[in-house]
């Protein structure tokens, strides 16, 4: 009888031959093993002396604490290196030194908030367009300062004032630290300074008032011829000597430089209805600084007063003698009346009717009689 041998017989006996030579010598299989360990990286850890190489697109992963494999590091189809996973946070460690970046063999520091505590936030930068900025230097009363520009200019100077200045001052300056000035003695011509300048447009006051102060009025003084034209009003104090009048206010003029001086006084009384006397004086020549006398003017006040000592022109009675000398037409009767037809000069004694003397159209000149009633022609 032939014996049959089938290939899976065969393959079978030759693991059974295989089993039993393993089992017999395990010496055999632990120095196989041994003689390759130093090319393979235990499980458990070990050493490797050359380079991991993975192909492209493949990365080294971790799984996170749910199972999930996430990347560590590993080089896109793109060519782009990729660290770390987008849904886990990353944490760098290093040592006490800066983090570089090396970009086209260039080294360049990576900045934080330990190197960094302020950084610069530009209000018109934005992350795909930052915003350049320059150091620029300020000159401060001959001092530099550095700060920070998105404008790229030139170096400038200020000058800024070395203390606050007060109410009613300026700053001036020649080109150097400018100072606090008193307005009054600032040389500009946007101004008038308080004392001794000339202003060559209007001055207008709109409801306010034209003040002078330290002006007060003596009978002597006061005299002032150096400008064409001026206007002062003086106060007179209550112990002013060789006043006028008790109380007043003078006004004074001139206008023509060194010539005459003029003074207007105007009384004030405590009489109602009484507004007293209007007085002028002028310098006694145009080259003089002393005072004439005072004259007064007629006012109605003034008029009214001396009115009992004149006779009016409307009319009246003379109580005294009337001397007329003048080298001819003494008197002059003219009756104005267009229908009168006579004129005549009436004379009395104790308030009766005497004589009278006269015109009479039609009949000529006359004297008349009152007493035997008879007329002389």
């Amino acid at each position: 009888m032939a014996l049959e041998w089938h290939i899976e017989d065969i393959l079978l006996l030759l693991e059974l031959l295989v089993l039993g030579n393993f089992l017999a010598d395990t010496n055999w299989v632990s120095n196989k093993i041994t003689s390759v360990a130093g090319n393979y990286l235990p499980l458990a850890g070990g050493t490797m002396t050359g380079s991991i190489i993975m192909s492209n697109n493949i990365t080294i992963q971790s799984k996170d604490s749910s199972g999930n494999s996430k990347r560590l590091i590993g080089k896109g189809s793109d060519n782009v290196t990729y660290i770390g996973d987008s849904d886990g946070h990353t944490f760098l460690y290093s040592d006490a030194a800066d983090i570089s970046h090396i970009r086209n063999v260039t080294s360049y520091r990576i900045w934080d908030a330990f190197n960094l505590t302020s950084p610069l936030l530009y209000a018109s930068g934005t992350a795909a367009t930052p915003t350049t900025v320059y150091n620029r230097n300020l000159g401060v009363n001959g001092s530099q300062w550095t700060f920070l520009s998105a404008t790229n200019a030139a170096t400038t100077s200020i000058y800024a004032p070395t203390a606050a200045g007060t109410s009613g001052q300026v700053l001036t300056s020649t080109g150097g630290v400018p100072t606090w000035s008193n307005i009054s003695s600032v040389g500009d011509s946007r101004y008038v300074l308080k004392s001794g300048d000339t202003m060559t447009g209007s001055l207008r006051l709109n409801g306010g008032w034209l003040a002078f102060s330290n002006n007060d009025w003596t009978n002597e003084g006061g005299v002032y011829k150096e400008v064409e034209g001026s206007l002062k009003v003086w106060r007179v104090s209550t112990d002013a000597e060789n006043k006028p009048s008790a109380y007043g206010s003078v006004l004074q003029i001139n206008s023509r430089s060194g010539h005459w001086n003029t003074q207007l006084w105007i009384d004030q009384t405590n009489t109602a209805e009484n507004n007293g006397k209007l007085r002028y004086r002028s310098t006694k020549t145009y080259s003089s600084v002393e005072w004439n006398n005072w004259t007064v003017l007629a006012t109605e006040d003034y008029v009214n007063s001396k009115a009992a000592g004149y006779l009016p022109l409307t009319g009246g009675t003379l109580t005294g003698q009337l001397i007329i000398n003048a080298a001819s037409n003494s008197l002059i009767i003219n009756n104005t009346s267009s229908g009168g037809n006579e004129s005549f000069i009436k004379v009395k004694l104790n308030g009766t009717d005497k004589a009278a003397i006269g015109f009479l159209s039609g009949s000529g000149s006359y004297i008349h009689n009152y007493e035997s009633s008879k007329y002389c022609l």
